[in-house]
């Protein structure tokens, strides 16, 4: 006799168990520094989740509030995501166009309709020494929130990578084989500002190079993931 135990939330029929790289191996999530990122999580206790992502350039402090009930008067049937990122260092409109970006990455791999008529907002701080292109900062901008989400205990089906490449940030789920969004600095791309951009390089070899580099490059993730 078969019993479902009804209180406790089942998964996809076609879920897969979390299979952990190996350990020995070391590979910087960071494929375009080759600067190791380290992870923290749990630092701010009046917070439902939050995380660090920093490395010898740069420290970003992600807080996630929520889920909270919204003040809507009508019945919203999926969670609703906020993100606000400040940065001196960079100009309103830029983080702003940002900010959505890393919604739409966001909303596709958590479990909105889990949380209706509610609201997660997730507060980024930057903090760096020199200046650079917003889309270098993209892989730790994901890698945060997927860190405070989880630390948070808000549910996700998938774990995202990013990997900038050739001034492109590219964002995968499902191991690679689901895009989830594309990131170029405008200015810098239509002014052909840095010197070791390629515009010979198709989009579609873009893409298919970060597709072959999204299961190491997420390694260090998911090795901090499972210890948390």
């Amino acid at each position: 006799m078969n019993v479902q135990d009804r209180r406790r939330i089942l998964g996809p029929a076609s879920a897969k168990p979390l299979v952990f790289a190996n350990s020995n191996e070391k590979q910087s999530l960071s494929a375009l520094n080759n600067d190791e990122l380290n992870f923290q999580n749990g630092i701010i206790s009046n917070s439902n989740g939050s995380s660090i992502v920093e490395n010898n350039k740069m420290s970003l402090l992600t807080l996630v509030y929520g889920p909270r009930s919204t003040r809507d008067v009508s019945f919203q049937p999926n969670c609703k995501i906020n993100i606000i990122i400040k940065s001196e260092k960079f100009e309103t409109k830029n983080l702003k166009e940002l900010s959505q970006f890393l919604i739409s990455v966001l909303q596709c791999c958590v479990c909105l309709e889990n949380y209706p008529k509610s609201g997660i907002d997730i507060f980024i701080n930057f903090n760096i020494e020199d200046e650079d292109e917003l889309v270098e900062y993209i892989p730790a901008l994901v890698s945060g929130c997927i860190i405070a989400l989880i630390d948070a205990n808000i549910e996700i089906t998938d774990i995202i990578g990013a990997i900038t490449l050739n001034h492109t940030a590219v964002c995968l789920g499902q191991n690679g084989d689901q895009l989830l969004g594309l990131w170029k600095d405008p200015y810098k791309f239509n002014n052909n500002e840095s010197g070791d951009y390629d515009d010979s390089i198709p989009l579609s070899e873009i893409i298919k190079s970060c597709q072959e580099k999204i299961i190491v490059s997420k390694q260090q993730l998911i090795r901090f993931i499972s210890n948390m």
